[in-house]
């Protein structure tokens, strides 16, 4: 688990969250108990992954100025931060801006992972253009 910088106890809506920690440095953890506050599913994060921290989900949202709340989910509570740069949007500029720690690990990796998203793109686009039709 990550050092927690804060611990946020009032009830919240994602959007304060995101609003709290913009106006905080990257990585900049939060905690906030599952009671209070709701999914962040429902408030338009998406499922990702990151490096594993004995978390069950990680979601991920970018954010209008273009960095990334992310939210490690667990039993009771989670566990957010703001990153630079949303993996989802650029996973090498992610990589070099918020995880360089990690890359010794991860480098055999990034290019399956890369060609694999690459595919995923094309494949999604070739299904919304049958659709269209």
């Amino acid at each position: 688990m990550e050092k927690v910088s804060e611990i946020l106890n009032s009830n919240l809506e994602w959007s304060d969250v995101e609003r709290f920690l913009y106006y905080r440095p990257y990585h900049y953890h939060v905690l906030i108990k599952k009671t209070n506050i709701g999914h962040p599913k429902e408030s338009g994060y998406k499922r990702s992954y990151g490096e594993y921290n004995g978390e069950k989900y990680d979601w991920r949202k970018t954010l209008i100025d273009g960095s990334c709340a992310h939210v490690r989910e667990y039993d009771t509570y989670y566990i957010v931060h703001r990153d630079r740069v949303n993996p989802d949007d650029n996973l090498i500029k992610h990589i070099a801006l918020d995880s360089l720690k990690s890359l010794p690990k991860i480098l055999p990796f990034i290019i399956p992972i890369l060609l694999l998203r690459y595919n995923y793109k094309l494949v999604k686009k070739k299904r919304l253009r049958r659709s269209i039709k």
